[in-house]
């Protein structure tokens, strides 16, 4: 990702597509973790998205990471444990001389994504995370598949439910 990348991303402030986080080690807290992964599902079951550790949430001002050589695997290892089929690409960015973790997430081409644990799969609703509802993720469900639903074999089906 080019310093302009970032530049245009930031302009916009957090979206349906962006979001900002200050640092990588504050996963290591449950509830920090668990909206990081919440993010990361959100994006995967709507359009995409990126996240930058790095900058501040509110204010976009860029402060950077201390150690991101070392943030990155950790980051990989939480994501890898929480959800499955998950793979964002993950990248080191130097941007006017700061580091940055850039995370991309691409819309998920087998959703619901969903957050190990008693979640539901969320989806992105402007820069929020929303649990995403029944209707939604029956629909998630029905687009996964490349047959369409009246073309699935219904396996438990007998010949008496047949109506001549």
């Amino acid at each position: 990702m080019t310093e302009q990348e970032i530049d245009r991303l930031r302009a916009g402030l957090e979206n349906d597509q962006v979001e900002f986080k200050e640092d990588v080690k504050a996963t290591d807290q449950q509830e920090a973790r668990l909206h990081v992964m919440r993010t990361v599902s959100a994006f995967y079951n709507t359009k995409g998205g990126v996240i930058f550790f790095g900058i501040r949430d509110k204010t976009a001002d860029v402060i950077g990471l201390s150690d991101p050589q070392r943030a990155e695997p950790g980051f990989a290892q939480q994501l890898k444990a929480c959800i499955d089929g998950a793979d964002p690409k993950r990248e080191i960015v130097d941007y006017h001389g700061i580091k940055l973790l850039v995370v991309t997430c691409p819309k998920g081409p087998k959703p619901p994504y969903v957050v190990k644990g008693p979640d539901k799969p969320f989806v992105r609703v402007g820069s929020t995370n929303v649990a995403a509802a029944d209707e939604e993720i029956a629909r998630m469900y029905r687009e996964r598949s490349s047959d369409p639903q009246d073309r699935q074999p219904v396996l438990t089906a007998t010949v008496e439910d047949f109506d001549m």
